[in-house]
């Protein structure tokens, strides 16, 4: 070995020499690759400069040269391999790579600016280097799955911990940990920027560190090159909605749901997205296509009910405004007639769907109480009244409902449930003098009676 590497020290002398003078000789080829194979094969990181001094020595002379390039890619493994971090290892990762793109390209056969000879054992060459990349991105890889999977287990710690010092020092662990698995990833990236899975994991690390900015961008650069884009699109969206932004998963989610037609809950947070930045018009557009898929999706009805009761309001300040204006206001009377007769018909739907939604059978009970239908109202304002007995109103109003239906009986059970809540309820009070007289309840009237009095 001392007698090799005396050759090599005096190879690299004359190499200074001849190269100071304008007319200097070169080393034949063989000569750069053998003594830089032997600089590199000592495994001494010193005597790697060596190596590479006689290899660019190499290029510069001869042009690009498939073996002189492999091994420069060698000397590079051998400094990942002994660099102790990811941080410690990228920029020898990022020279590999270099030297491995310029394999390729030095080999390529349509390269004809690489002379044949130069191009010796490529595929030799190629297929070393390449399934080395292989085994680092693998290496990298599950180095950054392993830390992820340290990151959840800290923050299961935290969860069970009360000491702040402790969750402190927790915090502190995760945080590099999350930068040691982002080095990780980045290192994979650039071995191959074409794989999904990186691009997955960065985005799956900054969602679980909280960095939803990092995770929507990573997974955003995902895209191009991901398999499941639907999953990666919808990963994004909540991303957003995590961040309290409401307006930029949309065009995700509209995306998405392209793309998986049949997911109604998605497009019910669409909706919610819709509704949250005052679109109503696109909600009420996506309430009809989850409808398609599902008739009675209670979502997309109540949401539909509720679409058409804006309306009907709107349309009646709009008559009210119009008030001097028959024209106007019959034109604005009738819209909001229209809305009421269709946030019937969808609350309605909604109910067989779900007859115990306490905002649904008020809104149920309101509307057609408006238009007449006191039927239908007592049976919304009853269920309401069994849904939340302590509420004063809702017996007031299946009171209402009953007195337009004539009948007394329950009308007047209804109100006494009504004073029974509110014992100071004078106009209830005055119906149920009213109601006893009908009904001939003669001292019951007078304690009514004398309960106004007293109000």
């Amino acid at each position: 070995m001392k007698f090799w590497k005396s050759i090599t020290i005096t190879a690299l002398a004359l190499l200074f020499i001849i190269g100071s003078q304008a007319d200097a000789r070169k080393l034949p080829v063989g000569a750069y690759i053998k003594s830089a194979k032997i600089e590199i094969l000592s495994g001494d990181l010193e005597r790697y400069q060596n190596a590479i001094i006689l290899l660019d020595s190499l290029f510069l002379n001869y042009g690009p040269h498939a073996e002189g390039i492999f091994w420069m890619g060698q000397i590079e493994v051998d400094y990942i391999d002994r660099a102790p971090s990811p941080a410690e290892k990228k920029p020898h990762v990022e020279r590999f790579q270099l030297f491995t793109d310029s394999l390729h390209f030095c080999c390529d056969k349509e390269n004809k600016d690489v002379k044949k000879k130069y191009k010796k054992d490529c595929d030799e060459f190629i297929e070393k280097s390449d399934s080395i990349a292989v085994k680092y991105w693998r290496e990298f890889y599950n180095s950054a799955v392993e830390q992820m999977k340290t990151i959840t287990s800290l923050n299961e710690d935290i969860s069970n911990e009360v000491d702040t010092a402790i969750i402190e020092r927790f915090k502190n662990d995760i945080q590099l940990n999350v930068d040691s698995a982002a080095t990780n990833f980045e290192l994979c990236l650039i071995l191959d920027s074409a794989k999904e899975e990186t691009y997955a994991g960065l985005g799956l690390l900054f969602e679980k560190a909280g960095d939803y900015e990092k995770a929507i961008e990573w997974r955003d650069k995902g895209l191009p090159y991901t398999s499941d884009k639907a999953t990666a699109l919808i990963q994004i969206a909540y991303s957003y909605i995590n961040m309290g932004d409401y307006k930029s998963p949309i065009p995700y989610m509209k995306e998405y749901i392209d793309l998986r037609p049949e997911d109604t809950l998605t497009m019910s947070n669409l909706v919610i997205c819709y509704n949250n930045n005052q679109m109503y018009d696109s909600a009420y557009a996506i309430n009809q296509r989850i409808l398609t898929v599902a008739p009675d999706n209670f979502d997309a009805l109540k949401s539909l009910g509720l679409y058409f009761g804006q309306i009907s309001r709107d349309a009646n300040d709009s008559a009210a405004f119009y008030a001097e204006n028959p024209t106007e206001k019959e034109i604005w009377s009738e819209l909001k007639n229209q809305g009421i007769d269709s946030a019937i018909t969808y609350f309605e739907k909604a109910l067989e769907s779900n007859p115990d939604d306490a905002m649904v059978n008020e809104l149920f009970g309101t509307y057609t109480y408006i238009k007449g239908d006191f039927e239908k109202s007592s049976r919304a304002f009853k269920k309401l009244a069994e849904l939340k007995p302590s509420v004063p109103d809702f017996w007031t109003s299946l009171g209402d409902c009953y007195i337009q239906l004539k009948n007394f009986e329950d009308a007047t059970s209804a109100y006494e449930k009504t004073v029974e809540l509110t014992p100071d309820n004078k106009a209830v009070w005055e119906q149920l003098v009213d109601l006893y007289s009908e009904l001939g309840r003669t001292a019951d009237k007078a304690a009514a009676e004398k309960k106004v009095k007293s109000l």
